[in-house]
């Protein structure tokens, strides 16, 4: 069987750092899909990456097929265009945690984690390996009016003196206030403190690692507090994995 044009080989984004990506340019005369179907020409542009659950591919194709129309049996050429946004998921090849009941496993998703109550242990009980969610249409809102209203309003009051700390320090201001009242839940809820605190105080880490900030989508705070090392990748520092994981 002659290989398919539109069959690409990704093998070398499974071993890449996360975030590495690479467009497809594509720019064929003609692909023949089956005996009596025939795109003429095929272009577009598709981007794939690499991310924590797999390959996350995106693009726009366009082309035309001859089709024989319904009234006139004259051939007509339809316009053709598809727009690619889909994850293929594969699973890890060493990821029991969930299957064997681990208490802190996790439902991961881009880098973050979900792991309280013990959500991958359920997950990983029913063999359930992934979820995955496609919407095809906006949700409409009763008042759309009063609703950007709230929104813009929500907005100006993340900006104030309540999240200052969050947008200077990061979450990891908490770690040193809840050690101090004894209520830093330790080592996966153990222990009530954390001897190496002090040390993984926000203005301490600022002193010794370069520092840049981020934010989850559309976030007017931008808590995400992610330290560098000289030639090396950085790392977001967290208060749920400082205080679960220590330094």
């Amino acid at each position: 069987m002659k290989p398919s044009r539109l069959r690409f080989n990704l093998g070398f984004l499974l071993e890449a750092d996360f975030g590495t990506s690479r467009a497809i340019e594509l720019d064929y005369p003609e692909v023949k899909l089956s005996d009596d179907v025939t795109l003429a020409p095929l272009q577009g542009t598709i981007t794939v990456t690499r991310t924590t659950e797999g390959i996350y591919i995106q693009g726009k194709l366009e082309s035309a097929m001859t089709l024989e129309c319904t009234r006139c049996l004259e051939d007509a050429e339809v316009p053709v265009r598809a727009d690619i946004d889909e994850l293929y998921y594969y699973p890890p090849q060493n990821a029991p945690a969930g299957e064997n009941r681990v208490r802190f496993a996790s439902l991961s998703h881009d880098g973050r984690h979900a792991a309280r109550g013990g959500l991958g242990a359920v997950l990983g009980a029913k063999q359930l390996k992934a979820i995955a969610v496609r919407g095809d249409r906006l949700t409409s809102a009763a008042h759309p009016d009063e609703l950007i209203a709230y929104a813009r309003s929500l907005s100006r009051l993340s900006l104030g003196e309540g999240t200052a700390k969050y947008r200077e320090l990061g979450t990891i201001s908490n770690l040193v206030t809840f050690n101090r009242l004894g209520t830093l839940p330790t080592r996966n809820f153990q222990q009530g403190t954390f001897e190496g605190a002090a040390a993984l105080a926000p203005d301490v880490m600022a002193e010794t690692r370069a520092r840049t900030r981020s934010s989850c989508a559309a976030c007017t705070i931008g808590c995400e507090h992610i330290f560098h090392q000289p030639g090396k990748q950085g790392v977001r520092l967290e208060y749920e994995s400082l205080f679960a994981l220590g330094p």
